[in-house]
């Protein structure tokens, strides 16, 4: 059946249950309302004339207010709990963002909607929240709203800000979500099938026959995206019957792939081999491709592991809004709008669900409240009036600028920066989780951008392919250039000048543009199949990106103008006052070190460099231990081609951690600028500053 037979054959049965019996009841804590509550005349104010003055919302809309309880001074939430409406309009007080305010108040909204497409026909509605005296209506929180007004089936309403679907708790309404993606299909084309040309994905789930069967191009599936958490139970990725037993997500992502018409399904956990370490690195990097060639992407956004399930499929009940009957009509409360819960959630903050979202042509989110659809054109969410998906809200997570539609190769460290704001279970899958971005980038006919360890190479517009240029190296030290917003741990298993070693966050603006001319810089690597220092020139020109990765070294030997640096002494400022070191807004680390070129007696004649830190390094022990430490800045640019008088110069700041016979080793620690105005003078570097910069070999790793 086709899906448009489907959306034809879905209106004609939600006809016949919209509200109905089998529609569960909202949830009321009781009839009975208490002395204040059954004071509120809802239904006579409402019908009375207002006289109060017309406002404008932040939205455009135009409605009339007025004050009908007084929220504040003591024990105004001080509510009897057994009154169904006290209990409503204590959660609308909490809601506010300013709680106690002296002058909250609940307050009755006439506003009213238009009906038509000229803004001319216009229908009355009426609503209830809490506000200030001087706040709008866009500012009102705890919003109530009558329950007959949430009609589903009066196409006057589909725009009304207030109006939302009733939804049942232990039902997900897949009749509805069949008709979303339907108009998706029809008139933004991201659900139509879309599938590459050679197999990508080795197996799937059959939901049908729950086996696990091979890869074929021609099969439509759905994806699965999901936390592992702890609760990983069994995860085999070979031929046959699934287990008898599957975690609730998977279960239920089951049940919801066959409800939308689909038979196949892919999921990592059964989809690929654990134990064949090359499978996995194979599928790892074609995550890109795997997420975008399924139908629809279905995101567990609830719970923290597979077995909390999908809310509203099977045994996950979803959290239903409280409701109370007061006057003529039954109140209810309205549903958070969709980005609280999903920004909120743990799969939001997990590494891997990163890219499986980024790369989804379309995402049918599950959340502990209600199902959200989104795509690269629209969203809709399950209690929207309408089941044509629209733009009313902005998408939280898909943009028509994705990462495999991308052509600015800077765009690399916007994703990496967002990837690393997110945690991992494991440090080792640093890298992991990025391999199908990079391969999209890598993909780009225009600007193709590689990455070493990491560390995009980033490229020249209309120079770079993998082997048509001279020299890479510049390329690959302006990937090296990243900084940090925010310090973090560091990862051993990864070297110190990747990002990948730290957990700190990247800053989204790191090498917008290759800024610094890094011709004269030369930069070997660790070859362990040779097991010496290659020139990174050669290695890049007789290796591809399998050959890398099997080869890929964490030590580097950098070749470039150097500036030995120490810390601030004591003489000119105490060792841990504000104007040595400045502290992270938690006061736990130090952000900013003050450090001067030269040796112990020497750098009394510049300004000391502020080295902004990668590493968590507390207030006293540990800064006391860089004063034994020898602390080098790598200079990112020619010293003597400055250019404009404004330009800075990257430095990038190491520390010794090593030290053996003619091989001191050294990992980086933080980030510095040079001002060109304090370092030149007629366009050329003064003198008395040379003498502070030297050529040297310094191995990082």
């Amino acid at each position: 059946m086709t899906w448009k037979a489907l959306k034809a054959l879905s209106s004609v049965r939600r006809l016949s249950k919209a509200f109905g019996s089998d529609c569960e009841p909202v949830a009321s804590d009781g009839e009975a309302l208490c002395d204040r509550c059954s004071r509120l005349n809802v239904d006579q104010i409402f019908a009375a004339e207002w006289v109060s003055r017309v406002e404008c919302s932040d939205w455009g809309t135009f409605f009339k207010s007025k004050k009908i309880a007084d929220l504040s001074g003591p024990g105004a939430l001080d509510v009897n709990l057994s009154c169904s409406f006290c209990v409503l309009i204590r959660d609308a007080c909490l809601a506010h963002a300013r709680p106690t305010e002296a002058n909250l108040g609940l307050y009755a909204f006439r506003y009213y909607v238009y009906t038509d497409k000229y803004r001319v026909d216009k229908v009355y509605r009426f609503c209830l929240g809490v506000k200030s005296a001087n706040d709008s209506l866009s500012s009102a929180n705890g919003i109530l709203v009558p329950l007959d007004s949430l009609d589903s089936l009066d196409p006057r309403f589909s725009q009304d800000l207030f109006g939302q679907r009733q939804i049942a708790s232990n039902r997900t309404d897949f009749d509805l979500i069949r008709d979303c993606i339907a108009s998706c299909e029809e008139f933004h084309g991201c659900s139509l099938p879309h599938l590459p040309s050679s197999v990508l994905a080795t197996r799937f789930v059959d939901c049908l026959t729950r086996t696990i069967v091979p890869g074929e191009t021609s099969q439509q599936y759905v994806a699965l995206s999901y936390i592992w958490g702890a609760s990983q139970g069994s995860a085999n990725g070979i031929e046959g019957s699934l287990p008898a037993e599957l975690p609730l997500t998977v279960e239920d992502a089951i049940t919801a792939t066959k409800s939308l018409g689909l038979r196949y399904l892919w999921v990592d956990r059964y989809c690929i081999d654990q134990k064949d370490t090359e499978e996995v690195h194979d599928q790892i990097r074609q995550m890109d491709k795997i997420y975008a060639g399924a139908r629809v992407t279905i995101v567990a956004a609830a719970g923290v592991d597979p077995s909390y399930g999908l809310p509203g499929v099977s045994k996950t009940p979803r959290k239903v809004r409280h409701s109370a009957s007061l006057g003529k009509q039954v109140w209810v409360s309205l549903a958070e709008t969709p980005n609280t819960p999903i920004c909120r959630s743990a799969w939001m903050s997990r590494g891997w669900t990163y890219q499986e979202a980024l790369f989804s042509r379309t995402l049918l989110i599950f959340t502990d409240q209600y199902v959200y659809f989104e795509c690269g054109k629209a969203n809709w969410c399950e209690t929207d009036l309408s089941t044509v998906p629209t733009k009313i809200r902005n998408n939280i997570i898909l943009t028509d600028s994705r990462a495999r539609e991308s052509t600015q190769h800077s765009d690399i460290y916007k994703h990496i920066s967002e990837y690393s704001k997110r945690r991992l279970t494991y440090d080792s899958d640093a890298l992991n989780g990025m391999l199908g971005i990079f391969r999209s980038f890598e993909e780009d006919s225009t600007f193709p951008v590689y990455h070493y360890q990491g560390v995009p190479v980033l490229p020249v517009k209309g120079t770079f392919t993998s082997r048509s240029v001279s020299k890479i190296t510049p390329y690959f030290a302006n990937g090296l250039c990243w900084y940090s917003d925010k310090p973090g741990v560091r990862r051993p298993q990864f070297p110190s000048w990747s990002w990948t070693g730290w957990t700190c966050w990247v800053n989204p603006t790191s090498v917008a543009e290759p800024a610094y001319d890094n011709s004269q810089m030369q930069i070997e690597i660790f070859d362990p199949i040779m097991q010496r220092m290659t020139d990174f020139e050669a290695y890049w020109s007789s290796t591809d990106e399998y050959d890398r990765s099997a080869r890929a070294s964490n030590m580097l030997r950098i070749s470039a103008w150097v500036i030995n640096i120490r810390l601030l002494p004591n003489v000119y400022t105490s060792l841990f006052g504000d104007d040595m070191c400045s502290y992270s807004t938690e006061g736990h680390w130090i952000r900013t070190m003050l450090c001067l070129p030269g040796g112990e007696s020497e750098g009394h004649d510049v300004n000391p460099l502020a080295v902004h830190l990668e590493e968590m390094i507390s207030k006293q022990d540990d800064v006391r231990q860089l004063f034994s430490q020898s602390m080098k800045g790598i200079i990112f640019g020619n010293v003597d081609d400055y250019g404009s008088v404004e330009k800075k110069l990257f430095v990038l700041v190491v520390k010794r951690v090593a030290s053996t016979i003619g091989a001191d080793r050294y990992e980086r620690i933080g980030t510095a600028s040079i001002n060109t105005s304090a370092w030149m003078k007629g366009g050329q570097v003064e003198p008395g500053r040379m003498k502070y910069v030297t050529w040297q070999s310094v191995i990082v790793v």
